[in-house]
């Protein structure tokens, strides 16, 4: 989430809380595509992790999908970057 929320100018604690303004709904929405659509986790998965319903990633994921595509941001850039900032490694 470190990622996405320097993408979108969001503070952490407030995506986390569920804070509804545009910086963190982008953040969430940035999250959930790239989880879901990107690295293949479920929407349960994700869902929990952002502390919010699956059924709100049905809006989140089409808008984090244009807020990178606004940005002109690769989502697999993106996902690196996460996982480098996790100190994770992937084997694609």
């Amino acid at each position: 989430m470190p990622i996405a929320c320097a993408i979108t100018g969001a503070d952490p604690a407030r995506v986390l809380a569920g804070r509804r303004t545009s910086a963190e709904s982008e953040a969430r929405g940035v999250v959930a595509f790239v989880a879901c659509d990107v690295a293949g986790f479920t929407m349960v998965e994700t869902a929990t992790v952002l502390g919010v319903r699956p059924t709100a990633l049905l809006r989140a994921r089409p808008r984090g999908r244009a807020v990178l595509a606004d940005r002109s941001l690769a989502p697999t850039e993106v996902l690196a970057r996460s996982c480098a900032a996790l100190g994770a490694t992937t084997s694609w």
